[in-house]
């Protein structure tokens, strides 16, 4: 199950643009399957593949994106180059678990 929810902490990796509602990303981990998470920077919601909704919090500094699971908090950490969020624009994670992987931003909504 954490496998699956890292994904809410991982669009972290961009700095959204203040004007953007929601920003859909596309998660593939180093090991499982990719989901598709969106976020919404105006409520500091993000809902998951089966619609389920978690708070989550976001520490430009750091670049570490935090969210609040069933399970308890799970965190990701970016790494790389940081860039601004752009359809196709990627980048690499590691969560507080160990997990791995990659985001890509598939849409940005107003």
């Amino acid at each position: 199950m954490q496998k699956t929810l890292i994904a809410a902490a991982l669009a972290a990796a961009f700095a959204f643009p203040a004007a953007a509602a929601v920003t859909t990303v596309e998660f593939t981990p180093s090991e499982g399957e990719k989901q598709t998470w969106k976020f919404n920077d105006q409520t500091g919601k993000a809902t998951g593949p089966t619609g389920k909704e978690y708070d989550y919090t976001f520490d430009e500094e750091a670049r570490k994106l935090c969210a609040t699971l069933d399970e308890g908090e799970l965190c990701a950490t970016f790494t790389g180059e940081e860039q601004e969020a752009a359809v196709g624009a990627t980048a690499e994670y590691t969560a507080s678990n160990g997990a791995t992987g990659s985001a890509t931003i598939l849409a940005i909504e107003e």
